[in-house]
């Protein structure tokens, strides 16, 4: 499905992993997904099986692609039911006995800020919250429990896929990518790759209400004898817009570059409650 989505859309594609992710959520927005609950239930899982199979056919005989097995998609994942039975827990539970009996509980982000559905560069996003609010709507634990939120963050800007990647440098990608770095968790594919985005960095850090940052990859610019950092947005627009002009990067607009010919510049991140100041020696 999610791959014959891509090829209707040609040219205007999203980049997409084409492992079914954006079906999935899709049907979970329309209430006719298949749950872990329903997958180690054999007879549920039949009944509602045999309705997504025959619904996902109609339309994959609307795009002209070969329809999907009901015997083969049903033994693949009974036997994958049959394995996970013995993990499957109500999680919100497990998770707020931790919490009661005072046990440290970390939520790892698996994507970047502007992959998030409703705070990313839409539609060149995924089909989930990114953002550090999807830790407490994904796993039922609510914001005030909720002690920290640690923004991570590399020297340099990545994306996999479509998308605006305003500070794209192919000397830093063809570099990376000697090094054996930046290429696709999923499907392998290179990572784009480009200079440090600050205006991106902060709208990050606005978003997530980053109290503290950490940086894993400075010691990429040893081996980079000059690097650029996009330190602002330049746009004729009034400042009502500039949230759009950072998430869309609009035509519009264009971005100040500064050099430093020995590397990355002293950057310091210091948290103030939930603000986070960008401190950075320019002069």
């Amino acid at each position: 499905m999610d791959e014959q989505r891509e090829i209707l859309k040609g040219k205007n594609k999203i980049g997409t992993t084409k492992r079914g992710i954006g079906p999935a959520y899709g049907d979970k927005a329309a209430r006719t997904g298949l749950r872990v609950i329903d997958l180690v239930n054999p007879e549920r899982f039949r009944r509602q099986l045999e309705f997504k199979i025959r619904e996902n056919n109609e339309i994959l005989k609307a795009f002209g692609a070969k329809p999907l097995s009901f015997k083969t998609v049903h033994d693949q994942y009974r036997a994958a039911g049959d394995y996970l039975k013995p993990f499957v827990a109500n999680t919100v539970v497990l998770l707020h006995e931790a919490v009661q009996r005072g046990e440290d509980i970390l939520f790892e982000g698996a994507q970047g800020t502007f992959l998030d559905i409703d705070h990313g560069t839409y539609p060149f996003v995924t089909s989930s919250n990114t953002t550090a609010g999807g830790a407490c709507t994904g796993s039922g634990i609510p914001p005030h429990r909720m002690d920290r939120v640690v923004g991570v963050m590399k020297a340099y800007t990545t994306r996999v896929g479509e998308g605006p990647l305003p500070t794209e440098n192919a000397e830093i990608a063809d570099m990376l990518h000697a090094m054996g770095r930046e290429f696709g968790a999923t499907t392998g594919r290179p990572r784009r790759c480009g200079w440090f985005d600050a205006v991106a960095t902060r709208h990050a850090c606005m978003v997530n209400g980053s109290m503290s940052w950490r940086s894993r990859t400075s010691m990429v610019w040893i081996q980079s004898k000059r690097s650029k950092f996009a330190l602002a947005i330049v746009t004729a627009q009034s400042a009502a817009s500039m949230c759009r002009m950072i998430l869309r990067r609009s035509s519009a607009a264009s971005q100040f570059m500064r050099s430093f010919p020995d590397g990355a510049p002293r950057l310091t991140m210091r948290g103030s409650g939930k603000i986070c100041r960008l401190k950075r020696a320019l002069t």
